[in-house]
């Protein structure tokens, strides 16, 4: 029998990812830090929409997953 991952989509640690990765796309976005190189603000808003697409990319590591929150579930089988 294959295993099933069960993913609650409320984790804390995942929420935590996803406020850090909002303020980093936002600091390095408006250049809310001036910085003597301006290369600094695009790694750090390359570094939040690296921490967004391994958040989304969540469901493409396992092969059996299900999903879900209080709105509703999503479930991948093979």
């Amino acid at each position: 029998m294959k295993s099933i991952h069960f993913d609650d989509m409320k984790n804390r640690g995942w929420i935590a990812v996803l406020i850090l990765s909002g303020i980093l796309i936002l600091a390095g976005g408006f250049e809310v830090i001036l910085f003597e190189k301006p290369a600094v603000n695009k790694f750090i808003s390359g570094s939040g929409f690296l921490l967004q697409m391994i958040y989304f990319s969540r469901m493409f590591w396992y092969k059996n997953l299900v999903q879900w929150n209080k709105k509703g579930a999503y479930i991948r089988i093979n």
